[in-house]
């Protein structure tokens, strides 16, 4: 049975598959069709979400940035593009709960509009 790939290959190969989204040139092992099942993975999970040139660049870069992160923690293989997508909305929702709570205090603490008129 062949021995898996080190994190530093699958890291490099990571590297090279995102060049590659973002459009930059095809490496020679990609070329000749020689894709990785987790490659092959990845690929038509990028390509299936659709995302706009500029969005797509900007997720890209930054699930490259959690890639490598995860990987020198000692993940064998990159997470799934979809997944890196589901984590970053899970991360800005729960930016928008801390935000939204800190705001929440100072609004009642701040009592009632000035200028309201109150009848009884």
């Amino acid at each position: 049975m062949p021995e898996p790939p080190s994190r530093f290959a699958i890291s490099t190969r990571f590297d090279l598959l995102v060049e590659f989204l973002l459009g930059g040139t095809v490496p020679e092992s990609m070329r000749i069709g020689k894709f990785e099942t987790w490659e092959m993975d990845i690929l038509l999970d990028v390509e299936g979400h659709g995302l706009r040139r500029a969005a797509r660049r900007d997720a890209l870069l930054e699930y490259q940035r959690l890639v490598q992160a995860d990987l020198k923690k000692g993940a064998q293989l990159p997470l799934r593009f979809s997944e890196y997508l589901e984590r970053a909305q899970e991360a800005r929702t729960q930016r928008q709960l801390a935000h939204a709570q800190r705001k929440a205090p100072k609004a009642a603490a701040a009592g009632p509009p000035t200028g309201a008129a109150y009848t009884d």
